[in-house]
């Protein structure tokens, strides 16, 4: 991230005893919060925290199926890490599928995501390191979360 390295660590952080942590629910919820702002029309529903099927955020609109998938890691993401999810997918007949990480997709991982993409009929949308910055910009209440000061 090149503008919100600080204000995620102060809003999306939390500790766990003595140890300062990202949080993976307060990301989901910025997530929930900007999906809900980009398709209003949609019915965004979340997932339990375990057992949910390899993605976070689901909505039906007009026979298509969407999921939406957090990834709040300090390290690059790796196929391995989004995997489980394009095989849910596949399993599920998904149309489209949002990932959002703080962190970068790896570019080989995001050409395979391409590839995966075409050849399965399916769209994939990538929000991920500054991808996620600009995507909060162009949102009114991601701007006033971490700008309201």
């Amino acid at each position: 991230m090149k503008y919100l390295n600080e204000a995620f660590e102060k809003k999306l952080s939390e500790y766990n005893g003595n140890e300062k942590k990202y949080s993976g629910k307060l990301f989901e919820n910025l997530v929930f919060m900007l999906l809900k702002d980009t398709f209003p029309t949609f019915n965004w529903k979340d997932t339990p925290i375990t057992h949910d099927g390899s993605k976070d955020f689901y909505a039906q609109k007009d026979d298509r199926i969407y999921w939406a998938e957090c990834k709040n890691y300090k390290d690059k993401i790796s196929l391995q890490i989004i995997a489980p999810t394009l095989v849910m997918a596949q399993l599920c007949n998904v149309d489209e599928i949002y990932f959002f990480s703080r962190s970068e997709i790896n570019e080989k991982v995001k050409k395979k995501l391409c590839y995966y993409a075409h050849i399965n009929r399916k769209k994939i949308r990538v929000y991920d390191d500054i991808a996620l910055e600009q995507f909060i910009f162009n949102d009114k209440k991601g701007l006033e979360l971490f700008f309201k000061e």
